[in-house]
């Protein structure tokens, strides 16, 4: 019995040393995952954003932004679309008549804000290129 007595204590020291790395990596894994998951929506959004402007000829900057935010509305407060062009004619796409082979290209970009790693911090960019059919 004397040699159990002497470890009294001792997964409690050991829990005490392990969880705060295990707290750690959890959080680590649940910002890497909301960064890799602002990346796919910012993806669909530019996607969404070049669909607009490929299939509404009457469609402004302002309704393609819409239609990037309403893609993606975990993100839709963070979601800028600075460069809009269709075709040779970097515009803003009002009254472009998109023929079949036109190309309209969507950048949009988002601040990327963890929740508790700081240097996960990034300003997200996503160029989409669409051929209009």
């Amino acid at each position: 019995m004397p040699h159990r007595r002497r470890q009294c204590g001792t997964a409690t020291i050991e829990f005490a040393l392990i969880f705060p790395a295990l707290v750690g990596v959890m959080f680590l894994l649940i910002d890497g995952g909301r960064l890799m998951g602002s990346r796919v929506m910012l993806s669909q959004a530019t996607i969404a954003a070049a669909r607009t402007a490929c299939l509404s000829p009457t469609a402004g900057a302002p309704d393609i932004e819409a239609s990037a935010r309403d893609a993606a509305p975990m993100l839709a407060a963070g979601i800028s679309v600075p460069t809009i062009n269709c075709g040779a004619v970097p515009a803003a796409c009002v009254g472009w008549p998109r023929d079949t082979g036109d190309i309209v290209t969507i950048t949009a970009t988002y601040s990327f804000n963890p929740g508790f790693f700081t240097y996960l911090a990034k300003t997200l960019s996503q160029t989409t290129r669409v051929v209009c059919e």
